[in-house]
C-alpha cells in the first residue's frame, strides 16, 4: 500500500515538472522504506526557514549547477519560477545577468561550500548578519538540496550533463548560446 503511494506521488510529480523521477522509482522498487525516507528527505530539503525567496532559489540554483545535473538544474529553476523568484534570479544564479546584493550573496555561499573556500566562514557571517541564523540555516540547506538529487542520481547513473538546459534557460534571455536542447 505505501508503495503504491509512492509511486503515485513519483507520477504526480513526473507530470506536473515533466521529469524523469526513475531514479525514486529505482529506489521505492528496491526498498519502499527507503523510499518513504527519500520522501521525508524531500520535504525537508525544500524548507527555507524563512530566507528570503531569492536568495533561496538562487543559492539552490547555483548548487545544482555545480552539481552539472541538467534536468536537476532545470527542475530546481522552474520550482523557483513557480515560488515567485523572478527570472532575473534565476539567470544571476546561472552566472548570466546582474545579481542584487542579495542574489550574489547567496551564490557566493554556494560556491563557497562547494568548493570549501578559505573565506566561507566570513560569508557564512555575512549571511547571519543579513539573514538571521534561521535564514543562515535555510540557506545552508539549499545548497545541499542544490546538490543532493544530482549526487544520488550520479551514483545510481542517472546524472545528465548540465549544458543543455543551460541552453534552454539562457534562450528567454537574449544570450546567443547555440540551438535549444533539452537535458
Amino acid at each position: 500500500m505505501i508503495k503504491a503511494l509512492l509511486r503515485r506521488l513519483i507520477d504526480s510529480f513526473e507530470r506536473k515538472y515533466d521529469y524523469d523521477s526513475g531514479y525514486m522509482r529505482e529506489i521505492v522498487t528496491a526498498d519502499t522504506a527507503a523510499g518513504f525516507k527519500l520522501m521525508l528527505a524531500s520535504q525537508f530539503l525544500t524548507h527555507d526557514f524563512g530566507a528570503p525567496k531569492q536568495a533561496y532559489h538562487a543559492a539552490k540554483i547555483r548548487s545544482a549547477m555545480r552539481a552539472d545535473c541538467g534536468p536537476c538544474l532545470g527542475l530546481a529553476a522552474a520550482m523557483a519560477q513557480e515560488d515567485g523568484a523572478d527570472r532575473d534570479t534565476v539567470l544571476a544564479a546561472l552566472g548570466h545577468g546582474e545579481a542584487d546584493a542579495t542574489v550574489a550573496l547567496a551564490v557566493r555561499l554556494a560556491d563557497g561550500v562547494c568548493d570549501n573556500a578559505v573565506d566561507l566562514p566570513e560569508t557564512v557571517a555575512k549571511i547571519r548578519a543579513r539573514f538571521g541564523e534561521r535564514a543562515a540555516a535555510g540557506l545552508a540547506v539549499a545548497v545541499m538540496a542544490g546538490q543532493f538529487y544530482p549526487l544520488l542520481k550520479r551514483g545510481m547513473g542517472q546524472a545528465a550533463a548540465c549544458e543543455p538546459v543551460l541552453t534552454r534557460l539562457l534562450a528567454g534571455s537574449g544570450e546567443d548560446r547555440g540551438s535549444k536542447t533539452t537535458g
